[in-house]
C-alpha cells in the first residue's frame, strides 16, 4: 500500500465467543498492510495522508477462513454428464493435457478471487485436479496478484474408482502406491493432504454408497507418517462412524463431512496420539 487507509464509523464485528458488535469504530491500516490501530471514532485521529473509506452503515469483520474448498469448481452442482462413468476418464484426460492446465488455472484464478471479494482471506483447498493451487499460492506470494492466504492440497488419494477417481486424485491401488502418491503430492508443494476414507455423494454409483469405507487404515496410516513428518495436516472424506473411526485411528487430523458421533470417536478427537497434534505434544 502506498498510503494508509482508515475506515471511519464502521459497525465492528469482532468475531469473539460472545459476539461481540461494536458501533462507530475507526479502523486505521498503515502502508504495510497491516491493521494498526481500532478505537471509537470519536478518539481515533485519522493520520495525515490517509485514504478515507466512510463506512457509515456498513460493517468490518475479520477475514473468513474457507477450511474446505474445491476451486476448480464454482459451487454450483457438477452436471451429471461429468460425474457418469462413461464420460470420467475424458474429463480427467481433459483435465491433465496442457490446456487443461490451462484452463483450470484461470478458472481456479477466478474463484480465489470471488471468495477473497466476498471476505475470505484464508482457504484451504481439500482435492483438485492437480497443483493449479499450488501454483496460484505461488504466484500471489510473488506478488503477482493480490489473493488471500491459500493452503492448497493438490489432488487427493483414493483407491481405484473411489471417491473423487479419477478426476481429483491420484490413485492408491497398494501400499507402494500411496506413499509414492503422498511423496509427489508433498514434492509439489502441497500444504494440505487430503484422503477418501469413505465412498461420496457426488459420484455414488447406488443408494447408500456415500459413506462406505474405502481406504484401507493402514494405507491411510502411510499417509499421515509421510505428512507428519513434513508437517502437513491430513484431511479425511468421511461420512459413516466406520470410515470416521478407521481414519482417526490412522492418524488424521480434520474429519471432513463427519456422520453421528460416537464415545469412540469423541475420545479420539479429543486425544489421537497419531494425528500430527499428537505427534508434538
Amino acid at each position: 500500500m502506498s498510503q494508509p487507509l482508515a475506515f471511519t464509523n464502521a459497525t465492528l464485528i469482532t468475531g469473539d465467543r460472545d459476539g461481540t458488535v461494536l458501533h462507530d469504530r475507526t479502523v486505521i491500516v498503515g502502508v504495510d498492510g497491516r491493521i494498526a490501530t481500532v478505537g471509537p471514532a470519536v478518539e481515533t485521529s485519522v493520520p495525515d495522508g490517509a485514504r478515507v473509506v466512510d463506512a457509515r452503515g456498513r460493517f468490518v469483520m475479520p477475514g473468513l477462513i474457507n477450511a474446505h474448498a474445491h476451486l476448480f469448481s464454482d459451487g454450483r452442482p457438477i452436471p451429471k454428464i461429468l460425474t457418469s462413468e462413461r464420460a470420467e476418464k475424458l474429463v480427467a484426460l481433459f483435465a491433465h493435457s496442457p490446456f487443461g492446465h490451462r484452463w483450470l488455472d484461470g478458472r481456479t484464478k477466478r474463484a480465489i478471487l470471488t471468495q477473497m471479494n466476498t471476505g475470505v482471506t484464508t482457504i484451504r483447498s481439500l482435492g483438485e485436479p492437480g497443483y493449479e493451487v499450488v501454483r496460484a499460492a505461488a504466484a500471489i506470494e510473488r506478488g503477482d496478484y493480490l489473493g488471500p492466504r491459500l493452503i492448497p492440497s493438490g489432488p487427493l488419494l483414493a483407491i481405484p474408482e473411489g471417491h473423487g477417481a479419477p478426476q481429483i486424485a491420484l490413485i492408491c491401488a497398494d501400499a507402494d502406491a500411496t506413499r509414492r502418491n503422498t511423496r509427489q503430492n508433498l514434492d509439489n508443494g502441497v500444504r494440505a493432504m487430503k484422503i477418501s476414507a469413505t465412498g461420496g455423494v457426488t459420484d455414488a454409483k447406488a443408494i447408500g454408497h456415500a459413506g462406505t469405507p474405502e481406504m484401507s487404515e493402514t494405507n491411510m496410516r502411510i499417509v499421515c507418517e509421510e505428512a507428519h513428518a513434513a508437517g502437513i495436516l491430513v484431511a479425511a472424506h468421511a461420512q459413516s462412524e466406520d470410515g470416521i473411526l478407521a481414519a482417526l485411528r490412522a492418524g488424521v487430523d480434520t474429519i471432513e463431512h463427519g456422520a453421528a458421533m460416537s464415545e469412540e470417536v469423541i475420545a479420539l478427537f479429543k486425544d489421537n496420539p497419531n494425528s500430527l497434534r499428537g505427534h508434538s505434544s
